[in-house]
Formats: structure tokens, C-alpha cells, sequence
């Protein structure tokens, strides 16, 4: 490790020697020069800038605006990692000067170093505690006191972790976790929650808490480099904050975001310079300035706190409420009924996906019984109803092939009152709707325009029917009287719009769309006007479905790596997850 970073600092000295630097701009802030705090804090980082006279890397100080450099360790080991106790007097850091990685504490002057772990990375300081990652059995999060003592580890044996970063309460700890994505954890260990959605290129990385608790600042490496990104707490409203094309630097990395105390600033290191240097930016990614000059490395800053710590972090803001009591029906791979009160609790099997395959369960409108799409007995999908318990299973439609031998099905059922809307191709080789009674007699088209149509949501006044059909090349929500007249287009988009679901009120129908980029939750008024969206994930959310009052969808999406079904309020807050190993087409019981 130590070969490597010397032959490293040797080719980037070699690099730049003879090279001219102009001096370091001044930072939108300036701090006073103080040796442990300040109104605006110092900033650690490591560097080697000493390399010329035996020095590796060493941790240094300096003010804020890059003013003031003083060099805190002298060691011919690697010191680096630096992490600020809360008053600004003490700094904790990684080290391998025992031999391998360890954490050590000092005095922010450097003075009196003290070893606290003989097998340490990447400290964060909270309070009385120091969170690390161990190596121990593979990578997890320890956390000890700030003395050394009570060492135990926080992070389960499922889950790796490692770069810790406390919440300002101390409560919480984010970490980088499996997947290549950003992770947050109770202080003990539980209460596991994902933030981040790997996307593909590259992992999401070194994650910063912000100081009001609200954000997490981290590296990602979805853009063939590092880049600097912001996401809430929850996992919404992720914002990248850098975009360095690089200026003749082909692929410039911008990493490891350090919040000033009072969150109105950002540190971080990057290489736009052809060499690592010590950066700082307004917390929106504004006003980009460089703090370091140096033609070798300057990495891993670190911000402290001022003299007087900040106030506190506002309260968070109180848990969304359950949701209301009821079950949802629901799919789950490879192909079975299932159905689940909706806290998750009472999962239920109904149909058994070895023998056949079963999807699009939809309720009576007493809730009694289901209406679901299958294949048992025939080559083909068709629409059979059973009791809520999984019992009197019936047949509703009968395949068959047609003279061309290409065979027909049915499916996508939707009942309101004594009726049932479904899709069929039986007729014209492409999927129409049709209506029937709900025991199956009684078949009638409703759609005849060429295209495939399909997904019929009832209103409920079961007078209307919204539908999608792809008759003008693209997914679109149309609108038909149950007699078959009326039809209308509702959306006008060149993206994919799908899945409609009519409000109780019969005022809104939600649908999914990818009209921004990919598939989301949207809300509009059943003229089609006024479309809202009301989910914002990486991941696809799509096939929403009311609650019986109105005030919550259900929907399905991908956001944690398989297709799971998710609830939340009506307005798009209180996101909550109710399955736990893949859940897809729910349907709420009325």
C-alpha cells in the first residue's frame, strides 16, 4: 500500500513539474484564523504534499477560505480520513502506522496521538461516539466511544457496509451498502432503509449527512466519473450538484462531500485540476472555488464544527400514518394470487403458480370474491373468479384456436357492479374491450378501432371505462360510455401512458407514465387535464390502485431491485414499503 502511493505521488510530481500555478481564488466565505473553530469552522484533509522530505500522507488544517495551512501529523505511514469531534479540538483519523489501518485520535493541534482501534477506516465523529468500518469478517460498521472503549459492531452480518456518517441527532448512521448504493441505519443497527438506486455505471459512494438532517450529500460513479449528489432522507429528490466536463481534463472526479456545519456549504476533493485539490461549493452546487494549490494530492476533506456548535436540528417531522385498514390482492413471481392486509402482515396464497400462472386479480365490488387472469387447464390466458379465500374456483371465458391456428385469450379483468370489463382478442386478432355479466354470459365488444386496447378501469358509477390503447403507435388513456359510445382521448403524450385507475370520487384517474424519463405515478382529472406526478424514483413506479376512501395508492415498483408493491398518500408523501419479496398488480379490496 505505502509502494503504491509513492509511485503514485511520484508520477503525478513528475507530471507537473515545471508547471506554473496560478494562486488559489478566494472562497465565497472567509473564516478567522483560529486554531480549533471559528465562525465558519477549519477543514481537515489529508495530503502529501511533504513527500519531497519522507513524509507520506499527512493530515492538515486550514481555514476555510484555504488560508493558514498547518500540517498536524509528521509520520512516514499513511494518515488520512480526518473526522472533527463536535467542539473542534480533537480529530480522529485513519492510520497504518501499526502496520495496517487503524483509527488514532489527536489533539487538533496534533498533539497527543492516541491509537483507539487496531483495525480501523474511514472514523465519524458524533457526540461521545466514533462510527468506523472494520474488516473484521468482511466490511461492516463498528462504532466505540470516543476513548476507545465499547467497541461492538452495528451493521448485521447481511450487510456490509463501510464510510460511515452520523445523522445530527446521532440517532442514525448513513453507509455505503451492498449494491454500490447509499444505505441508512438506526444507531443500533436496525431499521435498515435504502436511499439511493445503484444506476448503471458505477456505485454510489462516501455519503455526508447534511447538518439539518435532511440530506445526504455522496459520490457517484453513474457518469463514467465521480460526481457530487444530493438526495433527501428518504430517498426522494435526488440532485447531482456537480458536472465537470473538464476543460482538456478528459475524466475529472469530483468526490467525497463534507458539509460546512451550518449546511449552506459544501467541501470536497477533485481532480479538475489534473491533481487532487481541496474544493468548495454552496450547498445548490453554485460557486465552485478552489482552497489548495498544490502539485500532489489534497483528498479527503473534512469540515468542522464552529467554536459554539450550531443549534440543534429541527425535529423530524412525525412518521406518515399507517395505512387504512383493508387487504389488497396482489401478484407475486412466478405467477400467483396472493393476498396481504395493508401493513404487510397476513399473507395469504390463493392460486399455486407450479401449475399454472395467475395474474390481475381484481376484487367484486362486495369484496366476496376475485376475478383473475390464468392459464390452468388451457394453452391461453382467460378470466375465472374465486371466492376471497381462494375456494370455488370458476371459469369465466373459454380460448380456443381460430382456423389460422393462432389462439385467442382473454384477460385484464375490471368488475363494478354485476358487470366485468375485460380485453380480449377473440374478435379481430388485436385486443379490444369488451364488457360481460359477472357469470360470464353476456360478452360484448365495446372498441372497434384498429390497435390493441387494453387495461379497463371502471368509473364508480360503472358508466365509464378508461382503457389503454396503442392505436396511434404509442400507449395513450382513452375513455368509453359502458354502451360503447363516447369515446375519447384523455392523454396526447409521444410517451408511454398506461395503466389507468379511477378515483373513488370519480373525479381523477391515476395512470403511470415515462413521459419524464422513465416510469412514474401521475394523477389527472378524467378529462385528462391537469396531470400531476406524484412519485420521483430512478426505479420504475407503475400499475397504481386506489384505496376504498381515496386517500392512498398502491403501486408497484422496482426501486429495490425486484418488482415490489409500495403504498402512500393520495398526494405522493408517506411512501411506505408493504411486501418483502416481490409483489406486483395490486388490487385494493373495496
Amino acid at each position: 500500500m505505502k509502494t503504491s502511493h509513492i509511485i503514485s505521488a511520484l508520477l503525478v510530481l513528475a507530471s507537473a513539474a515545471g508547471c506554473e500555478r496560478e494562486a488559489a481564488p478566494t472562497a465565497p466565505r472567509m473564516a478567522a484564523n483560529t486554531a480549533t473553530g471559528n465562525v465558519d469552522g477549519r477543514i481537515a484533509f489529508a495530503s502529501d504534499r511533504n513527500y519531497a522530505d519522507g513524509g507520506g500522507s499527512e493530515i492538515y488544517s486550514m481555514n476555510v477560505d484555504g488560508t493558514d495551512v498547518v500540517r498536524l501529523t509528521n509520520n512516514p505511514a499513511l494518515d488520512w480520513f480526518p473526522a472533527w469531534s463536535p467542539d473542534g479540538t480533537q480529530i480522529a483519523f485513519e492510520s497504518d502506522r501499526a502496520g495496517r489501518p487503524g483509527i488514532y485520535r489527536m489533539n487538533a493541534d496534533g498533539t497527543d496521538v492516541v491509537q483507539l482501534a487496531d483495525d480501523g477506516r474511514k472514523p465519524a465523529w458524533c457526540r461521545d461516539q466514533i462510527a468506523f468500518t472494520r474488516s473484521v469478517d468482511g466490511l461492516a460498521i463498528y462504532v466505540m466511544n470516543a476513548d476507545g472503549s465499547d467497541l461492538r459492531r452495528v451493521s448485521d452480518d447481511t450487510t456490509s457496509g463501510q464510510s460511515p456518517s452520523w445523522s445530527p441527532t446521532c440517532e442514525q448512521i448513513a453507509f455505503e451498502g451492498p449494491g454500490g448504493d447509499i444505505y441508512i441505519m438506526n444507531a443500533d443497527g436496525s431499521g435498515v432503509f435504502r436511499v439511493t438506486i445503484r444506476i448503471s455505471g458505477g456505485p454510489n459512494q462516501f455519503p455526508s449527512w447534511s447538518p439539518t438532517g435532511e440530506q445526504i450529500a455522496f459520490t457517484s460513479l453513474r457518469d463514467a466519473n465521480a460526481e457530487i449528489y444530493v438526495v433527501n432522507v428518504d430517498g426522494t429528490g435526488e440532485k447531482r450538484l456537480t458536472n465537470d466536463g473538464g476543460g482538456g481534463w478528459a475524466i475529472p472526479n469530483d468526490e467525497r462531500p463534507s458539509w460546512s456545519h451550518d449546511g449552506m456549504q459544501i467541501a470536497f476533493q477533485t481532480d479538475r485540476d489534473r491533481n487532487y485539490e481541496i474544493y468548495i461549493m454552496n450547498a445548490d452546487g453554485t460557486g465552485a472555488t478552489r482552497l489548495t494549490n498544490d502539485r500532489l494530492t489534497d483528498v479527503d476533506p473534512a469540515w468542522s464544527s464552529s467554536a459554539s456548535e450550531p443549534p440543534p436540528p429541527p425535529p423530524p417531522p412525525p412518521p406518515p400514518p399507517p395505512p387504512p385498514v383493508g387487504r389488497l390482492a396482489f401478484t407475486r413471481s412466478p405467477g400467483g394470487i396472493f393476498v396481504m392486509n395493508t401493513d404487510g402482515t397476513g399473507v395469504t396464497q390463493l392460486t399455486e403458480p407450479a401449475e399454472y400462472s395467475s395474474y390481475d386479480p381484481a376484487w367484486s365490488p362486495d369484496g366476496t370474491r376475485i376475478v383473475f387472469t390464468s392459464t390452468r387447464d388451457v394453452p391461453f390466458f382467460d378470466l375465472w373468479v374465486m371466492n376471497a379465500d381462494g375456494s370455488g374456483v370458476t371459469r369465466l371465458t373459454y380460448s380456443s384456436y381460430s382456423t389460422n391456428t393462432n389462439g385467442y385469450w382473454s384477460g385484464g379483468a375490471a368488475w363494478c357492479g354485476d358487470r366485468i370489463a375485460f380485453h380480449s382478442n377473440r374478435d379481430t386478432g388485436d385486443n379490444d374491450i369488451y364488457v360481460m355479466n359477472a357469470d360470464g354470459t353476456g360478452a360484448t365488444r365495446l372498441t372497434v378501432a384498429a390497435g390493441t386496447e387494453y387495461n379497463p378501469a371502471w368509473s364508480p358509477a360503472c358508466d365509464r371505462i378508461a382503457f389503454v390503447s396503442v392505436r396511434d403507435g404509442n400507449r395513450e388513456i382513452y375513455i368509453i360510455n359502458a354502451d360503447g359510445t363516447g369515446e375519447t382521448r384523455l392523454t396526447d403524450n409521444p410517451a408511454r401512458d398506461d395503466d389507468p385507475a379511477w378515483s373513488p370520487d370519480g373525479t381523477s384517474l391515476a395512470f403511470s407514465s415515462d413521459r419524464d424519463g422513465n416510469l412514474e405515478i401521475y394523477v389527472m382529472n378524467v378529462d385528462g387535464t391537469n396531470a400531476v406526478r406524484l412519485t420521483d424514483n430512478a426505479a420504475g413506479d407503475q400499475r397504481p390502485a386506489w384505496s376504498p376512501d381515496g386517500t392512498h395508492i398502491a403501486f408497484t415498483t422496482t426501486r429495490d431491485g425486484t418488482a415490489e408493491i409500495y403504498i402512500m398518500n393520495a398526494d405522493g408523501s408517506g411512501v411506505i414499503r408493504v411486501t418483502n419479496g416481490s409483489g406486483d398488480r395490486v388490487a385494493w379490496q373495496p
